[in-house]
């Protein structure tokens, strides 16, 4: 554990100035923990009482940056959060969390995986909220994805350009472009909103607005068939 400390801003004064903690290295299996959230890294850093422009996190938040180990099969940092009596996973390169007394906000870049319930997929860029429950913790508020998002569930596979992930109703929903190939092989062509409900374990596939205006409605191809079915709404 490395430590940093400063003296405050201000002009100089006869009395030795009173130092303030400002940083803090630490490696070697790092774990973290907060009621409704864990994170462990092999090295982290920690910031506190940061200048964030978030009105949700106004209570002395902490900046928690996660860092991989180094050389060749070191674990990626990895993020849990409570998600609807589940948990959201979250692993990537170098993931940053700033924790307050209202809440956290969390963002990841390059390569993250996610699990949330029995989905578990991947993007390249996510940023998450959770909010605090006196009683219960954290939990996931809401998180959003974007770039080369895919999602795969009990052998269904989807991709889009796009993820949501509802925590409190514990719903993941794809967007933009939206296409799902099932267990059976049967193909979605496409859809604007496609979602993921994690306590059914059950898709399904929604009309909505595309990028000019009309009403898109998804449809599914029969294997072998050659025929197109317009899914019931």
């Amino acid at each position: 554990l490395k430590v940093d400390t400063k003296a405050p801003p201000g002009p100089p004064v006869a009395s030795p100035p009173e130092l303030v903690f400002s940083r803090a290295s630490l490696e070697g299996d790092v774990r973290g923990e907060n009621p409704g959230a864990l994170a462990t890294a092999d090295r982290a850093e920690l910031f506190p009482a940061v200048a964030v422009d978030d009105p949700g996190l106004r209570d002395n938040p902490l900046l928690i940056t996660l860092l991989p180990g180094e050389g060749p099969g070191a674990a990626r940092p990895r993020l849990e959060v409570a998600s609807g009596g589940a948990v959201s996973a979250f692993v990537a390169d170098r993931p940053a969390l700033v924790l307050a007394g209202e809440g956290a906000r969390f963002w990841a870049r390059g390569g993250v995986e996610l699990r949330a319930g029995e989905a578990q997929g991947a993007c390249q860029l996510l940023e998450g909220s959770a909010r605090r429950d006196p009683k219960e913790g954290l939990s996931l508020a809401s998180a959003r994805g974007t770039g080369e998002v895919r999602v795969e569930v009990d052998g269904n596979r989807a991709t889009a350009r796009a993820l949501e992930i509802d925590g409190p109703a514990r719903r993941v929903v794809l967007r933009g472009d939206a296409r799902v190939v099932d267990r059976a092989g049967r193909v979605g062509l496409p859809a604007e909103a496609l979602a993921y409900d994690v306590a059914t374990r059950n898709w399904r596939m929604e009309s909505a607005p595309g990028p000019d205006g009309r009403i898109l409605r998804p449809r599914i191809t029969l294997p072998g068939s050659g025929l197109e079915l317009p899914l019931p709404q």
